[in-house]
């Protein structure tokens, strides 16, 4: 057993009754569902698109590339947003754009418009999985409600990823195909808009905060944290469109057999994720040996794939299969750590929790956004696996390094929460140091009438 992890005192901290839980816990899972289904089901579109609106195969990868770009950049500011306005309310409004977005989007066949509603879906859909982790921050709960919510949200990629192609058959709203498809997934998000406003726990006053972006950007552990989670999550985000096509060509697998074999990562995901927030929930594990575990698996198993497609052969299938094992579970084991201790760094530096896990996952994204093309440029310079892999391998040991060698820091970080008094008279001293910056002369009359009403005054004789 380890010693109890202190609970910041803020809103999220008073845990409410059991059945509170639950329902707060299924209707996350709800929109971690909707959310993800939202961002991944472009996938199996791609030669529709390409065929109806008439454009090359390098447009259509726009979707993609414009997507998780517009994700990256949303993490930060809608941390802040939930922070400011409250999880509930900027989940629904996420919810309810994404699913605006995607009743817009059937309406012109234009490669410009659909490109412009999914960087929409993309924005709203970084914003809700800031707002959504902030939710699930339920006291002495919050390690296992983030679990469940990033095993949603893999439950969700799955979903997008195999159930669009059978939509594209149905008829909803007069329309068939992509459109069909893309409308039946903006209904999922409005249905999950409605459960969320109705069902999850209203916000509570929220503490005194320094919203301060570039001082968010200055907190040391936040970016530590940030390595570590690029390390993990982003590599295997990275790498995950390649993988079937690295399956394809090295052992001859047909595609589809490929894709399913890399679809196993998806489900790895929806059961590891809950289980590492169990563990740290049940305090069996401690947050420093979670970091290390599964930075220590992705980059082993990074390892073990690079080898086995650098050297190819049946013999090594094996060995590619253990590392895909390993590179799934160490990308999603750390997951509920990462996200509890950047929102505890958060509260701990009076930035808000939200906040800090929104630079963490802005430090991460990188890997989602430009990791595939990437990874396809160093294919095509170098005529084999080696150099992409030798990259994913090099990010993967960074993390490992910071998760070894930084994670005394970063739980030392987490368990000083600052309250919410300390946050108002830092608040104070900042917004004076400004004033004595902007206005000297004001500052320093100021003083002079102070000491004179000091030395002035004179105490009472009996």
């Amino acid at each position: 057993m380890h010693p109890a992890r202190p609970v910041p005192a803020t809103a999220a901290a008073r845990t409410p009754a059991a059945a509170v839980v639950a329902r707060q816990f299924a209707t996350l899972t709800l929109a971690g569902v909707a959310v993800a289904a939202s961002f991944t089901n472009y996938g199996p579109l791609i030669p529709l698109l390409e065929r109806e609106l008439h454009a090359a195969a390098w447009q259509v990868g726009l979707l993609g590339t414009g997507l998780y770009l517009a994700i990256g950049l949303a993490y930060l500011p809608g941390g802040a947003l939930a922070d400011r306005f409250g999880p509930r309310r900027v989940l629904v409004a996420a919810l309810a754009a994404i699913g605006a977005a995607g009743c817009l989007l059937p309406l012109h066949a234009s490669l410009v418009w659909v490109v412009t509603c999914r960087l929409l879906v993309g924005f709203a859909t970084g914003a809700a999985l800031m707002a959504g982790s902030q939710a699930a921050r339920l006291g002495r709960h919050a390690p296992l409600g983030q679990g469940l919510y990033g095993g949603a949200t893999q439950l969700g990629a799955g979903l997008g990823l195999f159930v669009t192609p059978w939509l594209t058959g149905w008829r909803l709203a007069g329309v068939t195909g992509w459109r069909g498809a893309f409308l039946a997934w903006a209904g999922l998000a409005l249905v999950a808009a409605a459960a969320c406003r109705l069902l999850l726990l209203p916000d509570g006053p929220r503490p005194v905060r320094v919203r301060h972006v570039r001082r968010a950007a200055g907190t040391r552990p936040l970016w530590a944290l940030g390595v570590v989670h690029l390390g993990t999550l982003g590599l295997g985000q990275g790498m995950a469109p390649w993988l079937p096509l690295v399956l394809a060509g090295t052992y001859r697998m047909p595609v589809p057999a490929a894709a399913r074999v890399a679809a196993i990562s998806l489900a790895v995901g929806m059961l590891v994720r809950p289980l590492g927030g169990a563990l740290l929930g049940r305090q069996a594990v401690s947050e420093r040996v979670l970091l290390r575990f599964g930075s220590g698996l992705a980059c082993g198993g990074m390892g073990l794939v690079a080898l086995a497609t650098v050297r190819g052969g049946h013999l090594t299938a094996v060995l590619a299969a253990v590392g895909l094992v390993l590179i799934a579970v160490g990308v999603t084991v750390p997951y509920a750590v990462v996200f509890d201790l950047a929102g505890r760094i958060g509260d701990a530096h009076a930035l808000g929790p939200g906040t800090g896990q929104g630079l963490v996952s802005a430090i991460s994204a990188p890997a989602s956004a430009f990791g595939p093309p990437l990874i396809g440029v160093l294919l095509e310079r170098s005529g084999g696996y080696a150099a992409p892999f030798t990259a994913l391998g090099l990010v993967a040991l960074a993390g490992l390094a910071r998760a070894v060698f930084a994670g005394g820091l970063l739980v030392r970080a987490a368990s000083t929460a600052m309250p919410a008094d300390e946050a108002r008279l830092s608040a104070a001293t900042r917004r004076l140091r400004r004033q004595r910056r902007f206005r000297p002369r004001l500052h320093r009359r100021r003083l002079t009438l102070r000491r004179r009403a000091a030395t002035t005054r004179q105490p009472l004789m009996g």
